[in-house]
């Protein structure tokens, strides 16, 4: 592993990080931020733009119980331009 793929592994584990804090703080601009402008999800509740599931998301949030989600377990796999990873949130 080269220095550069050790720093793409850290930008993606910041970006996880990102988040959960996105989350936790119903903050629908930071959690959209952590995907690309054209990113879509697949949630148990929700499947289309990730901007939108950050807005329906971070609006349920302001409306419950504080909460605090921490990423656990990162997996990240790094080859050229593309990388994927997979991990486990702690809430």
């Amino acid at each position: 592993m080269n220095i550069a793929q050790i720093a793409d592994r850290q930008a993606i584990a910041n970006v996880l990080a990102q988040h959960s804090r996105g989350v936790d703080r119903a903050d629908a601009g930071l959690l959209a931020d952590c995907y690309h402008p054209d990113g879509t999800v697949d949630y148990r509740f929700y499947a289309g733009p990730a901007s939108e599931f950050a807005t329906i998301l971070c609006g349920a949030q302001k409306a419950g119980p504080v909460t605090l989600h921490r990423t656990a377990q990162m997996w990240t796999e790094v080859e050229g331009d593309r990388a994927w990873s997979e991990s486990y949130i702690m809430a």
